[in-house]
């Protein structure tokens, strides 16, 4: 049995990152020896398995959610910090066989500190080329020098391995069992969850929503469910549109299940998702899902017209159309919804989570020309 370090710089956000890293965790404790290193020592937002060791770099890494700009300042000032605080964690701690990264700078970090022959293990969960031009330069540098890349999505994977990274394909395992739910205890709500950010454009979602809410039958809702910068700017958008009766803006829950578990459906409106963690949560409650085509995570999880749509990127007449007919179609609902449940029960956790203890516990190591 292996010791594995995963790295992260904060469990405390409620993102979609946080939740596949603590999804992994406390599924592979008896498959592997796990400890975590953040670089705060704030409680992770999601429950995480008692027999997991917890190591903290005392950097105040707690990101400004209302300031991209000041998330980079930061991040630029603990640079030099964490890499001297790595150094001497790793002087003191040599026990560990595996390093497991999520991000392209935790890599970096870890990279430029770690013992060599530790072996480290790599996660993707942005969508290639989504990220900015310096995170893009840290891929190109740091993705060659690993001993294996997981990759959740299918075009990612075959992008990284056509460039001659060790990239491997494995999807994020579920959070919830497939449970089928009574449709009746269903109510008429639209459900979008994922951080306020201009990324996740939620901004087009309630355009959208403003222009199709009067076509609507019966007394529709869209829950918006987050945290981020545009919360205020979102918040005064739907003032602002006079939607507040029926656009309800809620903070992020480590009980979201209570939301997907009354959904009639979930729309997304990324510009980009590396997997969609998301989507895969609505389905597993029978949750169609509408989203954007867009690069490259939806279309591993929504089979067009199956269990959900996805709508050419970014054609909202189309989405707004497309959102109206469902909704007004209670039977196709229905159906979708079944069809998710049956998607979701073909999802198998064991697979994915032995594909992961098979890595970690693998001896292999990569020889690389320094």
């Amino acid at each position: 049995m292996k010791h594995v370090l995963f790295y992260y710089h904060s469990l405390a956000p409620s993102g979609g990152v946080e939740r596949v890293i603590t999804n992994l965790i406390n599924s592979l404790t008896d498959s592997c020896k796990i400890s975590i290193l953040t670089k705060d020592n704030e409680k992770s937002f999601y429950k995480i398995d008692d027999s997991v060791t917890f190591y903290s770099l005392n950097i105040n890494s707690k990101l400004n959610m209302s300031s991209r700009l000041k998330r980079i300042i930061l991040t630029a000032i603990n640079l030099p910090l964490t890499y001297f605080s790595l150094k001497k964690f790793f002087q003191k701690n040599n026990q560990f066989d595996v390093i497991y990264t999520a991000s392209p700078l935790g890599t970096f970090e870890i990279i430029m500190t770690k013992n060599k022959k530790t072996r480290i293990i790599a996660s993707e969960h942005a969508a290639n080329g989504a990220y900015n031009c310096i995170y893009e330069y840290l891929k190109r540098v740091c993705y060659p020098r690993v001993d294996k890349l997981i990759v959740p999505t299918t075009k990612d994977t075959k992008e990284y391995q056509e460039a001659g990274i060790p990239a491997v394909y494995i999807p994020h395992p579920s959070t919830f069992e497939c449970t089928e739910i009574d449709w009746t205890k269903r109510k008429n709500i639209v459900l979008n969850v994922g951080r306020l950010t201009a990324d996740k454009q939620q901004e087009k979602l309630i355009k959208i929503w403003k222009e199709i809410y009067s076509n609507l039958l019966g007394d529709w809702q869209l829950y918006l469910i987050g945290s981020g910068e545009l919360y205020n700017e979102l918040d005064n958008m739907i003032k602002d549109y006079c939607l507040e009766d029926s656009v309800k803006l809620f903070e992020s829950t480590s009980c979201i299940q209570e939301y997907y578990s009354i959904a009639k459906c979930f729309t997304l409106t990324s510009k980009a998702e590396g997997f969609g963690m998301v989507l895969l949560e609505s389905l597993s409650f029978g949750v169609p899902c509408i989203s954007f085509d867009c690069p490259s995570g939806p279309k591993d999880l929504i089979i067009d017209g199956y269990n959900g749509y996805l709508i050419e990127c970014f054609d909202t007449d189309k989405y707004g159309s497309t959102l109206t007919e469902l909704l007004n179609n209670e039977k196709k609902l229905i159906e979708l919804s079944k069809n998710s449940y049956q998607f979701m029960n073909k999802w198998d956790n064991s697979k994915i989570l032995n594909l992961y203890s098979q890595i970690f516990n693998s001896n292999e190591k990569r020889k690389i020309n320094d």
